[in-house]
């Protein structure tokens, strides 16, 4: 009898450990089910606990996208770089509440130099460390190297 107990009781710490890491942060339902089975439960478990905090409204894939979507632009992500990593999560941009216009007043190129002009660097190639840095916050390579030129342009 012991198995029938055990897959109850699985359930529910798997629904607990969702609630604990929830407390902490957003998470996607993807993210959370992933997670889940790393800790080694069985995946109709893991599947079951999180589909239960869906219906509860502790996990909710638009609010944890809407978060992710504010807390990258506000860290210097370019729009394809956050468009790629929810996707990554199966969840898409557009389909947020007012995304991205409601969360992004400037265009790419003005979010370029605005990064640009909170970044310093002390190489011996500015254009190029400044090139690198865009790219690496996800910036296409026209819009960095654009924007990298314009910002040197006037910094000197």
């Amino acid at each position: 009898m012991e198995p029938e107990q055990k897959a109850p009781l699985d359930g529910q710490r798997a629904f607990a450990y969702i609630s604990r890491a929830l407390s902490a942060r957003e998470h996607s339902s993807i993210e959370m089910r992933d997670s889940l089975l790393r800790k080694g439960y069985a995946p109709e478990v893991a599947q079951a606990a999180v589909s239960r905090a869906v219906r509860c409204g502790i996990i909710d894939d638009d609010r944890y996208a809407a978060s992710f979507l504010r807390s990258k632009l506000s860290c210097g992500w370019s729009l394809q770089r956050i468009a790629r990593e929810l996707e990554q999560q199966g969840l898409d941009i557009e389909a947020i509440d007012g995304s991205p216009d409601e969360c992004v007043v400037q265009d790419e190129f003005e979010r370029a130099l605005d990064i640009l002009s909170r970044h310093h660097s002390h190489s011996k190639d500015p254009y190029a460390s400044c090139v690198r840095y865009l790219m690496g916050r996800g910036f296409s390579g026209d819009v960095a190297h654009r924007a990298s030129k314009a910002h040197l342009s006037t910094a000197s």
